[in-house]
């Protein structure tokens, strides 16, 4: 506790300092007006023709709701994020989310990203990775917004919980099928069944499966599916063929 204390106290001096110096320096120069404008890394020419910004005025004196409200106006921008780089410039991000997975959209066959929160992305073909899971059986309602099916909002911060946690195996799942209405197919890459999980528990049932696999080393290769929905129960369906 008291070490904390110590840190908490140096901490509070660099801020002060810091505050300070700035204080000092706008007393003594003023805010300098606003010079350059950067948009996704690139600097912006005649950004004041481009966005509700003015020369003339100061940097924290910019309408920077407006300029967020303006970009968000257009059909493939859902996030804005604005921040000042002193002495004169403002950096604007568009679209700073992290897709964790892909989804192949049931309607047009095209790919799509999904973040965290189960929200669709649009995806430039240069930039697609193939080694997150693929969501099949779901259609995207636009872009920025959840799928049709709800399932995905649910599973989608456990995929993310369990790629922290178990990044091997995270990797290795290929495809989760959201065809069936009770239950999601899970595909892992090599192996020759699939899993059946429900998707409010999905990120439970996997880890169970995983130090299941690690403790026994089961025999597989007949197994056409391993059934993860019973609680402390691992069903084995072997194929007929």
């Amino acid at each position: 506790m008291k070490l904390l204390k110590v840190k908490s106290r140096v901490l509070l001096f660099l801020v002060a300092v810091v505050g300070l110096g700035s204080l000092t320096w706008v007393e003594t120069s003023g805010w300098p007006n606003l010079e350059a404008v950067s948009l996704d890394g690139s600097d912006v020419v005649n950004w004041s023709a481009r966005f509700p910004l003015s020369k003339n005025k100061p940097l924290l004196k910019q309408n920077l709701d407006s300029v967020a409200t303006q970009l968000l106006s257009k059909k493939r921008i859902g996030k804005v994020d604005i921040s000042y780089a002193l002495p004169n410039r403002l950096s604007i991000e568009t679209n700073r989310f992290e897709p964790i997975a892909l989804m192949l959209e049931q309607t047009t066959g095209e790919f799509r990203g999904i973040d965290r929160e189960g929200r669709v992305l649009p995806l430039e073909s240069t930039t697609i990775r193939w080694d997150v899971p693929i969501l099949t059986s779901v259609a995207a309602r636009g872009l920025f917004v959840e799928c049709d099916d709800v399932r995905v909002s649910v599973v989608m911060p456990q995929l993310a919980k369990l790629s922290e946690e178990a990044s091997g195996f995270f990797a290795l799942i290929s495809e989760i099928d959201f065809g069936p209405a009770d239950y999601l197919y899970v595909t892992v890459s090599g192996m020759p069944y699939r899993l059946r999980v429900e998707s409010a528990s999905i990120h439970e049932q996997i880890t169970s499966f995983i130090h299941f696999i690690e403790r026994y080393s089961p025999e597989t290769d007949n197994v056409e599916n391993f059934d993860l929905r019973y609680p402390g129960i691992i069903v084995s369906e072997e194929s007929t063929g």
